[in-house]
C-alpha cells in the first residue's frame, strides 16, 4: 500500500491555526487594557493637580501623547492583526481546501493504490505461486542431480568392473592362447615324433620286407632254373627215346592209364604254378609299396637335411607346410608308378606255342616236336 506524505499540510494548518490564537489573545489584551490605562492618568492626574505643579501637566500631556500613540499601535496592531487573521482564515481556508483536495487525492490515491496493491497481491499470489512451482522444479532438478551423480558413480563403478573384467578376460585369452599354442606346439611335435616313429617303422618293415623279398626272389629264380632245366632235360630225352624207337622201328603208343596216374602229380604241379604266378603278383605289389616307402623316407631325410638351413624368422608352420608338400610331390609321382620289380618268368609257360618256333639256343640238345598227349604235367611228372 503506498501512502501519501501530508505531513506538510497538517503542519502548515497547525501554524495557521497557532497565528489566529496568538491574534485572538492580543486583541483580547489590547481591548482589556485599555480602560485601565485611562483609570490610572485620571488618578495621576488628579495626584498632579492636587499637587499642582508645571511638571506634572507635562507628564500628563507626555503620558497622554504616550497614551494616543500606544492606542494608535494597538488599533494599527490590531488592523494588523485583523488583517493577519484574515490571511490567516484565508490561508485556513486555502489550507482546507488543499486538505480536502489531498483528502480526495489521498482516497483517489488510496483507491488506486488499493487496486494497485490488490493487483500486487495476485501478483505477489502468483510470484509465490511460481516460486513454490519454482522450488519444486528445483527440488525435483536437485533430486534429478541426486540421481544423476549416482547413476554416474554407479556407471563409473560399472565401467571400472567392466574394465577390470576385460583386462581379466584378455589375461585369460592370452593364456588360453599361450595354452593352445604350447598344445599345438606339442601336438605338432607328437605328430612329428608319430611320423618319424612310423616312417621309421616302415622303413624298418620296408627293409624286412625287401630282405624277404630278395629271398623270395632268390627262391623263385632258383625253382624257375630248376624248372627250366628239367623241362629241357625232360624234353630232351622224350626226343631221344623216339629217337631211337623210330630208328629200331618202334612206336610207342599214348599209354591213357599212365597219363591218369600221374593226374595228382598234374594237379599238384599246376597248383604249384598258379601258387608261382601269385607270388609274382604280391612281389609287385611288395615292391610297389617298398618303393613308396622309399620314396617318402628319402624325401623325408632330404627334408631333415635342410631343416638346419631354415630361417628362424620363418613361420612356425613352415616345416609342416614344406611336409605336406613333399608327401603331395610323392603322392603325385607314386600315383603313376607301377612299381620296377624283376619281371620274373618261368622258363615254363602256358603260351608255348606263341613260342614254338623260337630257336633253341646252340648249347641246349635238339627239341623234338613233341605230341599234344605230353602235358606239363606229364613232363613235370616224369621229371620229378
Amino acid at each position: 500500500m503506498v501512502a501519501l506524505d501530508i505531513e506538510p499540510l497538517v503542519r502548515l494548518q497547525e501554524r495557521a491555526r497557532m497565528i489566529m490564537s496568538l491574534a485572538l489573545d492580543e486583541a483580547l489584551a489590547v481591548s482589556l487594557d485599555g480602560p485601565g490605562l485611562g483609570l490610572q492618568g485620571g488618578r495621576g492626574g488628579a495626584i498632579e493637580v492636587a499637587k499642582g505643579g508645571t511638571e506634572l501637566a507635562k507628564i500628563a500631556r507626555v503620558e497622554g501623547f504616550i497614551q494616543k500613540r500606544e492606542v494608535a499601535d494597538i488599533e494599527r496592531r490590531q488592523g494588523e492583526l485583523v488583517e493577519t487573521f484574515e490571511d490567516t482564515l484565508i490561508e485556513r481556508h486555502t489550507i482546507d481546501l488543499r486538505i480536502l483536495t489531498a483528502t480526495a487525492v489521498e482516497e483517489g490515491v488510496r483507491t488506486t493504490a488499493g487496486a494497485f496493491v490488490h493487483e500486487l497481491d495476485d501478483r505477489a499470489q502468483e510470484l509465490d505461486w511460481r516460486d513454490r512451482v519454482l522450488w519444486d522444479v528445483e527440488a525435483a532438478t536437485a533430486n534429478s542431480d541426486v540421481e544423476l551423480r549416482v547413476r554416474e558413480d554407479a556407471l563409473v563403478e560399472r565401467e571400472r568392473a567392466l574394465e577390470a573384467a576385460r583386462w581379466a578376460i584378455e589375461d585369460r585369452e592370452a593364456a588360453v592362447t599361450r595354452a593352445e599354442e604350447d598344445s599345438a606346439v606339442r601336438q605338432r611335435n607328437a605328430a612329428a615324433q608319430d611320423k618319424a616313429i612310423a616312417e621309421h617303422e616302415a622303413a624298418v618293415e620296408g627293409c624286412e620286407a625287401m630282405a624277404d623279398l630278395e629271398r623270395a626272389c632268390q627262391r623263385i629264380a632258383h625253382l624257375e632254373h630248376t624248372l627250366d632245366l628239367g623241362t629241357r632235360i625232360m624234353s630232351a630225352s622224350v626226343a631221344r627215346l623216339h629217337e631211337a624207337a623210330r630208328e629200331v622201328g618202334v612206336v610207342r603208343p599214348y599209354d591213357s592209364l599212365a597219363s591218369a596216374s600221374l593226374g595228382g602229380l598234374a594237379s599238384q604241379v599246376d597248383a604249384l604254378v598258379e601258387g608261382i604266378m601269385g607270388v609274382l603278383e604280391e612281389v609287385d605289389e611288395v615292391a610297389k609299396d617298398s618303393s613308396y616307402d622309399l620314396a617318402r623316407q628319402v624325401a623325408t631325410v632330404i627334408l631333415a637335411s635342410l631343416r638346419p638351413q631354415l630361417r628362424p624368422d620363418f613361420p612356425a608352420d613352415t616345416e609342416e607346410s614344406a611336409r605336406r608338400r613333399v608327401a603331395d610331390a610323392v603322392d603325385s609321382i607314386m600315383v603313376g608308378f607301377d612299381g620296377t620289380p624283376a619281371a620274373f618268368q618261368l622258363a615254363y609257360r602256358d603260351d608255348l606255342s606263341d613260342d614254338g618256333d623260337a630257336k633253341d639256343a646252340p648249347s641246349d640238345p635238339p627239341a623234338a616236336q613233341v605230341s599234344p598227349a605230353y602235358s606239363p604235367a606229364f613232363t613235370t611228372a616224369v621229371v620229378s
